[in-house]
């Protein structure tokens, strides 16, 4: 029986080191993979997320992401790229064998069909410039989906989603790494505002898109299901299971329940799966020991430019543009907390610099002159009239007095502003009565002065509706 026991323990030893996460959970009785479907309230969840693959026959017209520069990291010397060395350890030295997928690859005619479409030479060929241009972020994804005990294979989400640009944009306003629309950030901690788009955060975004892909799960009880909602949105997943009384995916598909891009959606990312997961036998080149440049975050509320304080740290702006591309103007927003991610080896001095009074941004300082207006300076600039005013005291529009200095945030070199030329000097000494048919734009047409303006000097926003009969300051016409 002494024998007997020692063998049962090896192997499940033995065990713990095939399957990541199977010797924490096997007390418990549970599936690694699997858990209990729970009831959960329907996240607010975008409606649809286009797919960002060329070679997609199915996909809908989108917006051609941009190109992004090459990611700044330390490369390394040329290494066996074999993936069955590179895995979880727990406790004794044990290995995650990429050909064991989790999510189970279907004999169906839709997964057949994409997996020969990117095992042509071209598909192939993308595959293999994809999976190059996402070595800045992937083992920092691998890590964690390990340590929320995931499938591996959702690595190779982004593969379908954005080709790993971090730029990427659909038709459908859908942004970033995992292609996230506005309108589902706000459960998962991404924020928006004038200064940030934390959905272009790559490794923001990564623990976003893993927490929502886990709720799916919960939710539906698969992760065919949990992709699938991933892609059509939590509810319509829900509620086309629900119609259907059915709560498996292929069901669901085959079976008119679910949208078309849905329907392709898991299919494809499953073919992409199975090749990336066997790439060796595909022909396809991937470099599974590029790992992500070490940094660090330091948490600070003021405006900090990334060029002025790479400058200082004896950095390369765009290691820090890299680094942080929430950042919209390279610049910190001001009063509100921000997480700035620096280098590792610099972080003891960024705190130093970041943590003085110095002043880590530019700006140009314009003397008000008759007729100026926030706008006109804002458009000169290049920033918008709310960034001059969160640095001039909240000014109002309709408070601007010639004589008076504003400092505006610089983002790019332009030329001193020169003001608004006008020949009656931008005075609203003369008035104008409002008749029917009227609007702010009509008649700043008729005076040959900028909306704005005209709105400004009578305390009015450019859209406002006027009233037949008001009386409004204008200039007096030669």
């Amino acid at each position: 029986m002494g024998l007997i026991k020692q063998v049962f323990f090896v192997s499940l030893i033995f065990a713990g080191c095939l399957f990541p996460g199977y010797a924490q959970v096997i007390q418990a009785g549970q599936n690694p993979v699997q858990k209990e479907n729970a009831p959960a309230a329907e996240m607010q969840v975008p409606a649809e997320e286009e797919n960002k693959n060329p070679f997609l026959k199915d996909s809908q017209e989108q917006t051609s992401p941009q190109e992004v520069d090459a990611a700044t990291t330390e490369e390394s010397e040329p290494v066996d790229t074999d993936r069955s060395t590179v895995g979880l350890q727990t406790g004794a030295v044990c290995y995650w064998d990429i050909n064991k997928m989790t999510i189970n690859v279907p004999d169906h005619p839709l997964v057949e069909k994409y997996i020969k479409q990117y095992t042509s030479t071209g598909g192939k060929d993308w595959l293999t410039q994809v999976m190059k241009r996402g070595e800045p972020y992937r083992s920092y994804i691998e890590d964690r989906i390990q340590e929320m005990n995931l499938p591996m294979e959702l690595e190779f989400l982004p593969v379908i989603e954005s080709s790993f640009v971090v730029s990427a944009l659909s038709s459908s306003k859908a942004l970033g790494l995992w292609q996230f629309m506005e309108n589902s950030i706000s459960p998962f901690g991404i924020r928006k505002n004038q200064w940030i788009d934390e959905r272009l955060d790559p490794w923001l975004s990564t623990k976003a898109a893993l927490k929502k892909l886990n709720e799916n799960y919960t939710v539906l009880g698969s992760w065919e299901m949990a992709l699938a909602a991933y892609n059509c949105g939590l509810g319509a997943a829900t509620r086309a299971a629900k119609k259907a009384g059915n709560y498996d995916f292929w069901y669901l598909a085959d079976n008119g329940y679910l949208p078309k891009q849905t329907v392709n959606y898991v299919p494809k990312f499953l073919a992409v799966s199975k090749i990336l997961s066997n790439y060796r036998e595909y022909g396809i080149e991937i470099n599974w020991q590029a790992k992500t440049r070490d940094f660090e975050t330091i948490e600070t509320n003021k405006a900090v430019d990334i060029g002025i304080l790479s400058e200082k740290l004896g950095l390369d702006k765009t290691e820090l543009t890299m680094l942080n591309p929430a950042l919209l103007y390279n610049v910190t927003p001001p009063g509100i907390k921000y997480s700035l991610n620096v280098p590792s080896e610099k972080i003891q001095e960024a705190e130093k610099i970041i943590n003085s009074d110095e002043l880590l941004l530019n700006f140009n300082i314009y003397t008000v002159r008759s007729g100026d207006t926030l706008y006109a300076m804002g458009l000169h600039y290049g920033v918008s009239v709310e960034m001059i005013q969160d640095y001039n005291n909240g000014i109002k529009p309709s408070q601007l007095r010639p004589g008076q200095k504003l400092l505006i945030p610089s983002f790019k070199e332009v030329e001193p502003y020169q003001g608004r030329i006008s020949s009656h000097k931008g005075e609203f000494k003369g008035s104008y009565t409002v008749q029917k048919g009227d609007t702010l734009w009509s008649i700043a047409l008729k005076y040959q002065i900028q909306v704005e303006s005209l709105a400004e000097e009578n305390n009015l926003s450019v859209d406002s509706i006027l009233s037949i009969g008001k009386t409004l300051k204008v200039p007096i016409l030669e």
